[in-house]
């Protein structure tokens, strides 16, 4: 999803945040959460690039399609439920903020990332760590980009690439 989206999306959420909870720092790390989740693709452009980097890379998806792996560690739905897990065996309100914040951003990249913000079509289980594992990371495995005949006809989209 665009990085504008998620911002917008952040936003509403610390709204949303902030009227349940009335508890600015809930809600400060929600936001935080949802928006820095995305540092995983600066650890993998460091990792898998060749090319210095700069900001206009750590916004394209594109360029991350032309590496041969990609992990994105904290996009990871099993991550969340560690983050859950310890929330609720610490009691602690700011790990359930945390947990909260990656669940929105990993949803809105599920719809945005999904033929709606990129042409590209990923495995169905592309947002479980356990599954980029199991693939090797291997971004030919996990991604590859919709044809012009594809983007038109969606039903090819539901069917591992």
């Amino acid at each position: 999803m665009k990085p504008l989206w998620h911002g917008i999306a952040g936003a509403a959420l610390g709204l949303a945040a902030y009227k349940v909870t009335g508890s600015w720092e809930f809600t400060s790390v929600t936001v935080a959460a949802e928006i820095l989740i995305d540092i995983d693709h600066i650890l993998d452009h460091l990792i898998q690039s060749d090319k210095p980097f700069d900001i206009q890379a750590f916004f394209s998806f594109d360029e991350s399609l032309k590496w041969k792996k990609i992990m994105f560690v904290f996009h990871s739905y099993e991550l969340i439920l560690l983050m859950a897990i310890a929330a609720f065996y610490f009691s602690n309100p700011l790990l359930w903020a945390v947990a909260l914040g990656m669940l929105v951003h990993l949803i809105l990249d599920e719809i945005g990332n999904r033929n709606v913000s990129f042409p590209i079509h990923m495995v169905p289980a592309f947002y479980f760590f356990s599954c980029r594992l199991i693939n090797g990371f291997s971004v030919k495995k996990l991604i590859h980009r919709l044809q012009e005949q594809e983007i038109s006809n969606g039903d090819k989209c539901l069917k591992n690439g």
